[in-house]
């Protein structure tokens, strides 16, 4: 087994953070529609969201120092790893219809 993959981080395996309930407004679809340099009508007006609307939806909202030097929000959530750098393991996502304005999303995140 790599030296990387410590048992203390091994332990942090199953791990979850409490859910997060946001709502959808319109107005944060148009916003992030126009800064991801959308096309299609639907998203402009924001009478649905994007794809991946939801990534900036469950974004922190945190002051300057709750960031690490390159701008990321510190994840109390994640073990500090051996690394220099650290990417996105994968996610799961289950859209049952198209996200549009007053819908309630909840997320979930578990290493």
């Amino acid at each position: 087994m790599s030296s990387l993959l410590a048992p203390e981080l091994l332990a942090h395996i199953g791990k979850s953070a409490p859910a997060k309930k946001e709502l959808v407004t319109r107005r944060d679809i148009r916003k992030y529609s126009i800064a991801t340099d959308q096309r299609l009508e639907k998203y402009l007006t924001g009478d649905e969201a994007p794809p991946m609307f939801y990534v900036a939806l469950f974004w922190e909202v945190v002051e300057r120092n709750q960031l690490t030097p390159d701008g990321v929000f510190i994840d109390t959530l994640l073990p500090t790893l051996p690394l220099q750098r650290a990417m996105a393991g994968g996610r799961k996502i289950e859209f049952d219809r198209p996200i549009r304005p007053d819908d309630v999303l909840i997320a979930t995140r578990t290493l």
